[in-house]
C-alpha cells in the first residue's frame, strides 16, 4: 500500500497510510456480499422458484385425493376387523366395486399417490438446488452438517422452523411442558417428522401393494381372491416363520406411519398450529394404530374356510413375491 512520507526533526520518517483506490490492481478477494450478489443473479433462480407453488399445489390436492381411498380402505381393513371380520369382508367387497370395478383406482390410488410422491421429491430437490445456487458449492459444503435449511428460500425456512419439532413438539409438548424446538430426525437428517414418516411409508406401501394387488393381478389377471383370508394366510406361519415375522413387522409399522403422515399432513395443509388440536390428532393417530394392531390380531385368529386349492394359489403368490 503506498504511503506519504513526513519528516520529523530527528530524521526519522513518519508514514501516514493512504487508502488504495479500487483501480490500483489490489489482489484482495471479492467481498462476501459481492459473491452472494453474483450467485443470486443466476437465471435459474426465478425459474426454479416459480415451479415450487405449482408443485406444492399438486402435492396438496393429490394427497386429498388419495386420502379418500385411504379412508375407505382403512375403514375396511384397519377399523372393521376389530369389530367384526364379516363386516370387514363386506366393506372390502364394497370398496373393490367402488374403485376397482369402476376404474377409479387409477385416479384414487395410483395416480394420486404417484403425483404426491413425485411432486414432494421434486419440491425438495428444487429447494436444495436453489440453496446451492444462492450460496455456492463452498458454502454448501460448509453447511453440510446443519440440520435445517435456515439459509434457504423463505418458504422453506418457515416450514422447517415450525414443523421440525413434530406434531406436538415431542413428549414434552404433548405433556404440556415446553415443546421441543427440533426433533431427533430434524437434527440428524434435516427432515421434519412429517417428511420422514412419508419417506418411510413409501417402501412399506410398495411392499403391501405388490403383495396384495399388483402380483395377484399380474398372475391371475385380477385380485378377486384377495380378502381377509389372504391377509390371514400372510400373517400365519404356514408359509414360513421368517416371512410371517417380516409381515408382522411391516404391517403394524405401515398402519402407524401412514396414519401419522395422513393426519399430520391434513393439519399441515390447513395450517393448524394450535397445540390442543394437535394433541387431539395425536390421540386419534394412537387410537387408529392400536385398532390396526388389534385388527391384524383378529384377522390372524379368525376361522378360515378357504378351500385348499385357493390356499395353494396364495402360496404361489408368496413364492413369487419372496426371494427366500
Amino acid at each position: 500500500m503506498p504511503h506519504s512520507e513526513v519528516s520529523s526533526d530527528d530524521g526519522i520518517k513518519q508514514v501516514r497510510p493512504i487508502p488504495v483506490s479500487a483501480d490500483t490492481g489490489s489482489s484482495s478477494a471479492p467481498s462476501d456480499d459481492h459473491e452472494k450478489r453474483s450467485i443470486s443473479q443466476s437465471p435459474w433462480l426465478p425459474r426454479l422458484n416459480s415451479c415450487i407453488p405449482l408443485l406444492q399445489s399438486v402435492q396438496k390436492y393429490s394427497s386429498y385425493t388419495f386420502t379418500t381411498f385411504a379412508f375407505i380402505h382403512g375403514l375396511a381393513v384397519v377399523v372393521a376387523p376389530a369389530i367384526s371380520t364379516s363386516l370387514a369382508d363386506d366393506l372390502i367387497g364394497m370398496g373393490r366395486q367402488l374403485y376397482q370395478d369402476s376404474g377409479l383406482e387409477w385416479i384414487l390410488v395410483w395416480g394420486s399417490l404417484g403425483l404426491h410422491v413425485l411432486s414432494g421429491v421434486a419440491v425438495r430437490s428444487i429447494r436444495q438446488a436453489i440453496h446451492r445456487l444462492k450460496h455456492g458449492d463452498k458454502r454448501r459444503k460448509a453447511l453440510k452438517r446443519r440440520t435445517s435449511l435456515r439459509d434457504s428460500i423463505p418458504s422453506e425456512e418457515e416450514v422447517i422452523v415450525k414443523e421440525e419439532g413434530g406434531l406436538t413438539g415431542g413428549i414434552s409438548g404433548y405433556a404440556g411442558m415446553k415443546p421441543a424446538r427440533t426433533s431427533f430426525v430434524s437434527r440428524v437428517l434435516g427432515l421434519t417428522p412429517l417428511q420422514m414418516a412419508g419417506y418411510l411409508s413409501i417402501p412399506l406401501v410398495t411392499y403391501h401393494a405388490l403383495q396384495v394387488r399388483i402380483l395377484p393381478l399380474c398372475l391371475e389377471g385380477d385380485s378377486s381372491y384377495i380378502g381377509l383370508d389372504y391377509l390371514q394366510y400372510i400373517l400365519s406361519c404356514s408359509h414360513g416363520i421368517a416371512r410371517s415375522c417380516l409381515n408382522w413387522l411391516i404391517y403394524p409399522s405401515m398402519v402407524l406411519l401412514t396414519t401419522y403422515h395422513t393426519v399430520y399432513g391434513l393439519l399441515f395443509w390447513n395450517n393448524v398450529k394450535q397445540l390442543r388440536l394437535r394433541k387431539l390428532a395425536m390421540n386419534f393417530i394412537s387410537l387408529v394404530a392400536l385398532c390396526g394392531v388389534y385388527s391384524l390380531y383378529a384377522i390372524h385368529k379368525m376361522d378360515s374356510s378357504v378351500p385348499q386349492f385357493i390356499k395353494l394359489r396364495f402360496s404361489g403368490y408368496l413364492d413369487k413375491f419372496y426371494l427366500f
